[in-house]
């Protein structure tokens, strides 16, 4: 993008030119990021990259919107947090929060029963409309589910979730194994590799109180009924109950970037899906990001939760 754009004013065209010659000091060097990211060490390096690789792309955008993304991620400070999922400080503020309320689900000698469920929303080959209307369906549906299920038994109302919504976006099979790929076909997905496929889909950690696993289960799957688009897990028995809900919390904010569309030969002795990883196409990074800003970022329609009787 040139740098005297008409969008910018000089000091934002001061700090493109910063971020892309390299000198720009992001929010994350700017304060105690292994303090905040405690229990998440082996992970703050990769999300560090991953702030800077997409605030490099979406600055040289030809796209005002774009452009304005980048700048609110990289001058994010105390007074105005840009609430990005791809944000280094907010990411870890937020899931610090996050992870107090998964351990605020039930009382501590409750937590070792606490499971992680995942539901595939859907798939779709639009943009963010249809994704937010597949976000907001399984929303309704899985409280839909929970309500007929308490009105033949009242403990279903004991229930309680911390989860959020998230958004893969996929080009290809290659990545795919047996049981998502029938999942993904039954719901409508086609094996095109040109095509990029959004999967919103649900993580959220579930209390049950006074019900068996196996009732929640038959419950969900009534409701969403292709093959394995609802997936339970109990916590690892040869890890802490402490671990086990940090790693549940770490698990629904990794944010995990598209992979490139483009094979990369360069990287030899390597199949396509290896020589891909890790390498992004900026077009696509640049939608990514946006599209989870405007589903809200760390707020608004990815947060699905019921902390108590009124807050799902």
């Amino acid at each position: 993008m040139p740098i005297n754009t008409p969008i910018l004013s000089r000091q934002d065209e001061l700090t493109v030119q910063g971020i892309l010659n390299g000198t720009h000091v992001y929010p994350h060097e700017c304060v105690n990021i292994e303090q905040l990211a405690a229990g998440y060490e082996p992970f703050l390096g990769r999300d560090q990259a991953k702030n800077i690789k997409i605030v490099r792309a979406l600055v040289a955008s030809s796209y005002a919107p774009e452009v304005r993304l980048g700048l609110r991620m990289a001058l994010c400070q105390r007074s105005r947090r840009c609430q990005s999922l791809f944000c280094v400080v907010c990411a870890y503020r937020h899931l610090r929060h996050f992870l107090g309320d998964i351990e605020s689900l039930c009382g501590e000698n409750q937590r070792s029963g606490i499971i992680w469920v995942t539901v595939i929303a859907g798939v779709t080959d639009g943009g963010t409309p249809p994704v937010e209307e597949l976000i907001g369906c399984a929303r309704h549906r899985w409280s839909a589910a929970l309500e007929t299920a308490s009105s033949h038994d009242p403990a279903f109302r004991e229930i309680r979730w911390r989860g959020r919504f998230e958004v893969d976006l996929l080009r290809g099979s290659a990545q795919l194994k047996k049981n998502k790929r029938k999942c993904l076909t039954e719901l409508g997905w086609r094996d095109e590799p040109r095509t990029p496929w959004l999967i919103p889909h649900l993580h959220a950690a579930v209390s049950l109180g006074e019900i068996a696993p196996e009732r929640l289960e038959y419950c969900l799957r009534r409701e969403f009924k292709a093959s394995y688009q609802v997936v339970f897990k109990r916590q690892h028995r040869n890890k802490t109950v402490e671990t086990n809900l940090r790693n549940m919390a770490g698990y629904a904010l990794k944010a995990d970037l598209p992979e490139s569309s483009a094979v990369h030969p360069s990287v030899s002795g390597t199949t396509p899906t290896a020589a891909r990883r890790g390498r992004y196409d900026d077009a696509e990074l640049r939608f990514y990001a946006r599209m989870m800003d405007d589903l809200g970022g760390l707020r608004g329609t990815l947060d699905f939760s019921r902390l108590n009787d009124t807050s799902a």
